[in-house]
C-alpha cells in the first residue's frame, strides 16, 4: 500500500491529552444575531432604554403620525400577519375535458390502449 508523507514517529494521544486543545473554532454569526446584539446595547445617554427600544419608539412616532407601513409593521408583530381569506359566493363550477388517449403499450409497434378496449 502506498504510504502519503512521512509518518514515522506517530504516536497516540496521552491519556488526557486532546487532539484538539484550541477546540471548535468559533460559530460564525449571522445578521439576526449582530443586529440583535447591537439592539440590546444602550441607546439613551442614561442608558435606561436600549437601541431596540428607542427605534421601537421611532416606529410608534411614524405609526402615530399617520404612516400606514408603522402600523402595518406593528400590527404584525404584536398580532401576527392577517390570514388571507379568499371567499366564494355561488356555486363552484368544474369543467373535465377528457384528452385523445396517446398511451402506448411499451415496445415498438404497440397498439394505443383504445385499440385493446375494443378487441
Amino acid at each position: 500500500a502506498k504510504q502519503r508523507g512521512n509518518r514515522s514517529g506517530l504516536r497516540p494521544f496521552k491519556p488526557g491529552q486532546s487532539g484538539n486543545p484550541k477546540g471548535r473554532p468559533p460559530k460564525v454569526r449571522c445578521i439576526p444575531d449582530i443586529l440583535r446584539k447591537i439592539g440590546e446595547e444602550p441607546g439613551t445617554r442614561d442608558g435606561e432604554h436600549t437601541k431596540l427600544n428607542v427605534v421601537m419608539r421611532k416606529v410608534f412616532e411614524f405609526a402615530l403620525a399617520g404612516k400606514a407601513w408603522a402600523v402595518e409593521f406593528i400590527a404584525e408583530r404584536t398580532e401576527g400577519k392577517a390570514i388571507e381569506r379568499i371567499e366564494q359566493d355561488g356555486e363552484w363550477r368544474i369543467t373535465w375535458t377528457p384528452l385523445a388517449d396517446t398511451r402506448r403499450t411499451q415496445g415498438s409497434g404497440g397498439s394505443t390502449n383504445a385499440e385493446r378496449d375494443s378487441e
